[in-house]
């Protein structure tokens, strides 16, 4: 999900939402930051409002300090985003691995086109649920429910196996060059792209703010 102002100091909680922002770390504008990604984390809703920002004396009047507090917010992000980046460089050296397995020993009689599809789908399954695991683990939520959250996901996961399994075919078979390598090439591409489409899919709110 995707906020436009993630420091704005003029939020509306619910009163069931009272007692959990008092327990949020923070003593400063860490506070904010901190409170929308424990949110996310615990799948509360969130809604934005557009309002007019006024700036008088150019602002003059902010407590804000450069150094002393952009520090606290980037250890925030870096702590939500490196549990995310560290569960998908896991999970990808997991499918990687498996489709080594697949392609080099296991199915290695089989024809280019069904070895290359076998070890697609098998090392695709095994990357999304190693994946899903350590999402679990290292408690990476979305704002989703999390059955509607994981069949967007594994929609994403068959969507990007087909489009590396085609990449992957053809360049082998048109090339000779070893599978593995042109996977590993094909799903750095495809993981930029994915990057760019699971914030706006896969982590989408379908509701609103609950409760008053």
């Amino acid at each position: 999900r995707y906020l436009r102002d993630t420091q704005t100091g003029l939020r509306a909680l619910p009163i069931s939402l009272w007692e959990w922002a008092t327990e949020i770390a923070g003593d400063r504008f860490e506070y904010e930051t901190n409170c929308l990604v424990q949110a996310m984390k615990q799948g509360i809703p969130m809604a934005e409002m557009p309002i007019q920002t006024l700036y008088f004396n150019k602002n003059e009047g902010t407590h804000y300090r450069t150094l002393r507090d952009s520090w606290p917010i980037f250890k925030i992000l870096i702590s939500h985003l490196g549990a995310y980046a560290l569960a998908g460089a896991l999970a990808s050296l997991a499918a990687l691995a498996v489709f080594a397995c697949v392609d080099l020993v296991w199915l290695k009689a089989l024809a280019p086109a069904a070895r290359l599809f076998a070890a697609s789908t098998v090392s695709a399954a095994a990357g999304s649920l190693v994946r899903l695991v350590l999402h679990w683990l290292l408690r990476v939520r979305t704002e989703r429910n999390m059955t509607d959250a994981t069949a967007t996901y594994y929609l994403l996961v068959a969507a990007q196996m087909l489009a590396s399994y085609l990449v992957v075919l053809a360049t082998h078979v048109l090339t000779r060059w070893t599978a593995v390598w042109i996977k590993l090439v094909a799903d750095i591409v495809l993981a930029v792209v994915g990057y760019q489409i699971h914030p706006r899919w896969l982590f989408k709110s379908h509701r609103g703010i609950e409760g008053a």
